[in-house]
């Protein structure tokens, strides 16, 4: 699957989220959930996993499209829900499980 970075997330308005004076992009979004560090139910991240998450946070800032397979797609929707409040999770979700504008097969 492709995912487009570059779409605006928008409020129940319409209108643009605005994070440090730029509006949020589902590559800001994506990136910065791959770039957090949450502990896990199991315990903290082992140092191989942030480094597979650093790896794909830097396909999504330097694409406009970047390819994803099923799992890490699932990674990015579980860092995303934690890392953000529903209004962006609700939106980011919405867009890829409508396969409209973000998801590309």
């Amino acid at each position: 699957m492709k995912i487009k970075c570059d779409i605006v997330v928008t409020n129940l308005k319409g209108e643009p989220f605005v994070a440090n004076g730029e509006q949020l992009t589902v590559r800001g979004v994506i990136t910065s959930s791959l770039l957090g560090d949450f502990k896990e139910a199991e315990g903290w991240i082992r140092g191989d996993d942030k480094h597979r998450r650093f790896k794909l946070a830097q396909k999504f800032f330097m694409g406009e499209e970047v390819e994803v397979s099923n799992q890490e797609l699932q990674l990015i929707r579980n860092l995303v829900g934690l890392n953000y409040p529903p209004s962006v999770v609700g939106f980011v979700f919405d867009l890829w499980d409508s396969k409209t504008l973000t998801v590309i097969k």
